[in-house]
């Protein structure tokens, strides 16, 4: 049944967020046929109408992936479609993970699709040897491999974008045990959530620096301290949301087997 339930729920997302795709391909698509007929001060300035409209629309459709799983969660578990979702013979566990799961993978294929377009409107062999140069620079400079600065960059932003969607998923559980104001309230418990999880970033740093000096050096020190610690501070950073995903995961299955307020 969790596999219906992943379907049913992946559909109804990616039918939204395909909008999105294809209009982010579009300009994508014309800003790559700028490039094969340049020459001209008109198809210049296209270019970078294109480009600037492509780069925005790569920040919406981020943007939208997380509030259009967010709405699909709260209209399915609070709206009109609860009444439905909760007769469906599956566990509470079961609906949750299920929303969980396709969210993140909706955040995924969208990191995957924006950079192919992004790809496919701004390559150039140019700007790849010098983009690879830059990349081998800072690896380099922070003491790691290429592969390894680039994996964790990635995972480093995967994993912040997951935090946000569950911290979400949180807020919309809280926001909704109220009698009133439950859309607001779910907000403020968001930024709550989310703004508490950061100074737990900053609180772990600050003990993790009582054991590295590298690290104390970075925090009490005006002079700059060996930039290796840059790459200690994406891994301790990538772990930290790791955890704080999973944590907020549990918390709010737990929630939400404690039954929910239907609108």
């Amino acid at each position: 049944m969790l596999k219906h339930l992943i379907k049913y729920d992946a559909l109804a997302v990616q039918k939204r967020i395909c909008v999105f795709y294809i209009i982010s391909f579009v300009l994508a698509l014309l800003c790559r046929i700028c490039t094969w007929v340049s020459g001209s001060l008109l198809v210049e300035i296209l270019f970078q109408i294109f480009r600037g409209a492509l780069i925005s629309m790569v920040v919406s459709t981020l943007i939208n992936c997380l509030s259009l799983n967010w709405v699909r969660f709260s209209r399915n578990f609070y709206g009109d479609e609860s009444y439905l979702t909760h007769t469906l013979p599956v566990s509470r566990s079961q609906l949750f993970l299920s929303k969980t799961l396709v969210a993140m993978a909706m955040v995924v294929i969208s990191g995957i699709v924006l950079v192919a377009c992004l790809f496919l409107a701004l390559y150039t062999k140019a700007g790849m040897e010098g983009l690879r140069a830059l990349v081998s620079l800072v690896a380099q400079t922070i003491d790691t491999s290429v592969t390894g600065f680039l994996f964790g960059v990635v995972l480093l932003v995967l994993l912040e974008l997951a935090t946000i969607l569950m911290v979400g998923f949180v807020g919309i559980l809280l926001g909704y045990r109220r009698l009133s104001a439950k859309v607001g309230f779910s907000f403020l418990w968001g930024g709550l959530i989310y703004f508490g999880i950061q100074i737990g970033l900053v609180a772990l740093i600050a003990i993790i620096s009582v054991f590295s000096p590298a690290m104390r050096a970075l925090l009490v020190t005006s002079t700059v301290p060996s930039l290796s610690i840059f790459h200690t501070l994406i891994w301790v950073a990538a772990a930290y949301y790791a955890a704080v995903t999973v944590g907020l995961y549990f918390l709010g299955r737990h929630l939400f087997s404690r039954g929910v307020n239907v609108e």
